[in-house]
């Protein structure tokens, strides 16, 4: 059932409820949300058993929401269907487990570590969850990201292979976000984070070349840093994680011309779905 934290806007799971009843608050869970951060709807498969673990975190400009999935089918809802309030750009980090988009009546396969930017159509878009899936999602303002990735509307999907070295920082700093969120008491520092994760959403699905240039300073340096601190504990040698600094420092140093974004090949740009 709904929970509130210190660590969390919201959170949500169906793990004390009898598996009878849960379709039935899986399904209430858009019907009684509130604007601007209502969840797209989420319908029960039939015949499959149900689960539900969610938390929702919300800063100025972004939305996180982590956490397990079974058994469900999400419903993207048409552009002509949301509010302007809600027409907002979806992403999902396929962390582990295997879900299908359903774009236009095709058929996408997600498995782990894959990644997908979706924005809003004219017609509804299916996701579908028949087994356990961890994920990690974000809902952005459209007009964020936009000046970094150029035309975002020009595909319905962008699909991130796993692997991508900017979908891999955007994992790790949004799991250090969320531990850090009761932290981040200011209104300037929240943007500030929000920023950063528009950076790396940017990259992730095709930055222009400016775009690429200004989130090389300011979100692929705050995630890398972050990273470092991640793998080296505070009682880690203090030589290593000096180094580990140093060679973080060199590599967002890297040329906007020899590499994609993140440093990756031309060939790791992400594949689009369009009609």
């Amino acid at each position: 059932m709904p929970t509130q934290d210190a660590s969390a806007s919201f959170r949500f799971s169906t793990d004390d409820l009898p598996e009878a009843a849960r379709a039935k608050v899986v399904r209430e869970l858009h019907e009684h949300a509130t604007l601007p951060s209502r969840p797209e709807p989420i319908e029960p498969l039939r015949d499959y058993r149900v689960r539900l673990d969610i938390t929702k975190r919300v800063l100025p400009g972004v939305i996180i929401m982590s956490g397990t999935l079974c058994g469900l089918r999400h419903a993207i809802r048409s552009r002509g269907s949301v509010s302007s309030s809600e027409d907002d750009l979806l992403v999902g980090v396929n962390l582990s487990g295997r879900s299908i988009a359903q774009p236009r009546g095709r058929e996408l396969v997600l498995l782990d570590g894959d990644a997908m930017l979706i924005t809003r159509d004219s017609i509804s878009l299916n996701l579908i969850h028949p087994a356990p899936v961890n994920f990690l999602g974000f809902r952005v303002p459209r007009d964020a990201i936009a000046p970094l990735a150029g035309s975002i509307d020009d595909a319905l999907i962008r699909m991130v292979p796993a692997g991508a070295e900017a979908i891999k920082l955007l994992v790790t700093y949004a799991r250090a976000i969320a531990e850090e969120q009761p932290s981040l008491q200011t209104p300037e520092l929240q943007r500030l984070v929000a920023t950063h994760i528009h950076d790396l959403i940017a990259l992730a699905v095709g930055a222009t070349r400016d775009g690429h240039a200004i989130a090389q300073g300011r979100g692929i340096r705050a995630a890398r840093l972050r990273a470092i601190m991640a793998s080296h504990p505070p009682n880690a040698p203090s030589s290593r994680s000096e180094e580990s600094c140093r060679m973080a420092e060199r590599k967002t140093s890297c040329t906007r011309s020899s590499t994609s974004p993140c440093g990756t090949r031309a060939s790791r740009m992400p594949c689009t779905m369009r009609e």
